[in-house]
């Protein structure tokens, strides 16, 4: 595993940031397109003998209301080095549609999800952080107790 842990280490040097050009008018947010990722990815992966290609896929459909259905996707990956050697990698993905687009856009996000998780991309967010500002950890008295002692000069 030695190749292929270098070329992902190579790829994730390359993508070190994936600019966010997709703009979610309706739910009033921004996101990285499959298109954004890809062309900061694909490039990086080709560069460094990789290539990932979808070897399983599990799908259910679901029925919503007013003519929509709920497609969701468990795709395993193969992700092979010209070396040789493989890895297995699993990402989920859903899709909701009244047409015929429900799995593509489910396979879109597996893919996207995929690729982000395994070469550890960066968007520029956090999607654990529910505000805008940030806070340092508070020192509990319990540490401030247990930290050691400033020596004066």
């Amino acid at each position: 595993m030695k190749n292929l842990a270098k070329a992902i280490c190579q790829v994730m040097a390359a993508a070190s940031h994936v600019q966010k050009t997709g703009n979610n008018s309706f739910h009033g947010y921004a996101y990285a397109s499959d298109a954004d990722l890809l062309r900061v990815i694909q490039p990086a992966m080709a560069s460094a003998g990789l290539a990932m290609v979808p070897s399983q896929i599990a799908q259910t459909d679901t029925k919503l209301d007013k003519g929509k259905v709920q497609t969701d996707v468990h795709v395993q990956y193969l992700l092979v080095h010209t070396s040789g050697e493989t890895l297995e990698i699993q990402a989920i993905g859903r899709g909701i549609d009244k047409e015929d687009k429900g799995q593509y856009k489910a396979m879109t996000g597996a893919l996207k999800y995929a690729l982000r998780q395994t070469f550890l991309v960066p968007t520029g967010d956090d999607p654990e952080v529910h505000s805008a500002v940030h806070h340092a950890p508070a020192i509990t008295q319990e540490r401030k107790k247990s930290a050691p002692a400033k020596k004066s000069a």
